[in-house]
């Protein structure tokens, strides 16, 4: 189990991703919202920090095929933008 009174710091950041007894997705979370927590939690984590040197699209669109939701989802809106992420590796479900 993970210490959570440890300062952030002195915690890897992909420990945060690592599933744990009290997290839990939501299968009904608005798939957006998740999708914009992703990229900002990969912009605040520093995109020279993700995993393999993931891009912060990639690492969006595995997290959101990990928790299994979100395989229609193709572009985030992101301010006045839109994201686009790669497709899923999930079979879109209708």
């Amino acid at each position: 189990m993970y210490n959570i009174t440890a300062p952030l710091a002195s915690v890897n950041s992909i420990e945060l991703l690592a599933p744990c007894s009290f997290w839990a997705a939501s299968r009904n979370a608005d798939e957006h919202s998740v999708a914009a927590s992703f990229i900002n939690l990969a912009y605040k984590m520093g995109t020279k920090n993700l995993p393999e040197g993931v891009t912060t699209k990639a690492f969006t669109r595995q997290q959101l095929d990990r928790l299994k939701i979100g395989a229609g989802v193709k572009a985030i809106p992101w301010g006045a933008m839109q994201i686009s992420l790669p497709p899923s590796t999930l079979p879109v479900q209708n």
